[in-house]
């Protein structure tokens, strides 16, 4: 893989670089084995990124386990140093969440979907504990399971302001369809909302409203709506 991904002499002339910023400049020897290891890795994985970013499967755990003679722990373990340490410039968590979207499953109330980058998890689970909620742990450690309702909240906190102004008006129409007068809907109680009139309307008739006019809604997140809408009416 190396000779692939460092084919011409400018790329490996751009790996040596960053290795030498960490060496030459009044810092010889100063870099741990372990930062060092995250550089290497992070060098070697944003290659990766640029030529396959729409191939997960060619940087997932299992193979760059594979390629780099490590366990799948020490893979997942690096990416996450690597975002903190040398932060990639072209990751878009909502990007990323949208193209897995199509792979949810719906079961129980609840969407489950199998997320298998680190850092996503990371941003995900920090906005269901943002909303003083939990995720469920799974057998599966890359499962990421959450309510219709939360879902909708998560919608809402990506998106941009024209967003959460069209998903908001979507789901005051839809109360109102169904006999529920809401003079107020905002970001701030939209907890609150769902849950006092889930009895008579429940997420799911909610997240169909949305979906009519996703294709009003800014990318990805039209996409993640239209994915996931059906997802559920198909499950």
């Amino acid at each position: 893989m190396y000779d692939v991904l460092f084919s011409t002499d400018k790329e490996k002339s751009k790996a040596f670089d960053k290795i030498a910023e960490a060496y030459y400049n009044r810092n010889f020897g100063s870099t741990s084995k372990s930062d060092f290891d995250v550089l290497m890795f992070s060098i070697y994985i944003e290659r990766l990124l640029e030529e396959n970013e729409f191939d997960m499967e060619s940087y997932s755990d299992y193979e760059m386990s594979k390629q780099l003679g490590i366990t799948q722990a020490k893979i997942k373990n690096l990416k996450i140093k690597k975002e903190l340490m040398y932060p990639f410039s072209n990751f878009d968590w909502k990007k990323s969440f949208a193209r897995i979207c199509k792979n949810a499953v719906y079961d129980d109330g609840k969407i489950n979907i199998n997320v298998n980058d680190p850092n996503l998890f990371i941003e995900l689970k920090h906005f269901v504990e943002l909303k003083n909620g939990r995720v469920d742990i799974q057998l599966n450690p890359n499962s990421f399971v959450i309510s219709i309702d939360m879902f909708i909240e998560l919608l809402v906190y990506i998106g941009e302001e024209a967003d959460k102004k069209i998903i908001l008006n979507s789901i005051k129409e839809t109360y109102q369809k169904n006999e529920i007068v809401i003079k107020d809907i905002e970001k701030a109680n939209l907890s609150r909302t769902l849950k006092s009139n889930a009895a008579k309307v429940g997420g799911k008739i909610l997240l169909n409203g949305i979906k009519e006019c996703a294709s009003a809604l800014t990318s990805p997140l039209s996409i993640i709506v239209k994915s996931i809408a059906e997802v559920v009416q198909n499950q």
